[in-house]
This record gives structure tokens, C-alpha cells and sequence, in this order.
């Protein structure tokens, strides 16, 4: 929840933000992890008017980014 995010190009951006965040190889007992992230989103008042609306939007979202899921 980003309250402060007001359309989909700022949703863009925030998503490209953790995508690199997390896109660094970590350690985990001395086994090198490296992860993804996919991101599903949907924007208050674009998208929906109540919460089940918003997240079957951002599912949406997921799904067409990521046609395998």
C-alpha cells in the first residue's frame, strides 16, 4: 500500500525500484540466492472502489506480466 502513488507510471517506477533491490545475489549458508520479483499492481480509483476489486486488478496485472504464473 502506497498511498502517496497517484496513477500507474509511479507504480512503474516504484516496481523497477525493488525489482533492482532484490535483483543483488545474497548469501545464505554459504549458497549463493539470487531472486525475482513479480509484481502485480493496481491503482485506487483506477483500477476499483474497494479492496476485492483492487486485488483481483493487480492479479490481473501479474498475469499479463507474467503469462507462466
Amino acid at each position: 500500500m502506497l498511498p502517496e502513488i497517484d496513477g500507474h507510471e509511479c507504480v512503474g517506477a516504484v516496481s523497477k525500484k525493488i525489482r533492482t533491490s532484490l535483483a543483488a545475489s545474497y548469501d545464505v549458508d554459504g549458497n549463493v540466492v539470487d531472486l525475482t520479483a513479480s509484481i502485480g499492481s493496481a491503482v485506487y480509483r483506477n483500477d476499483g472502489q474497494d479492496c476485492s476489486d483492487l486485488i483481483k486488478q493487480a492479479d490481473k496485472s501479474l498475469q499479463r506480466a507474467n503469462p507462466v504464473l
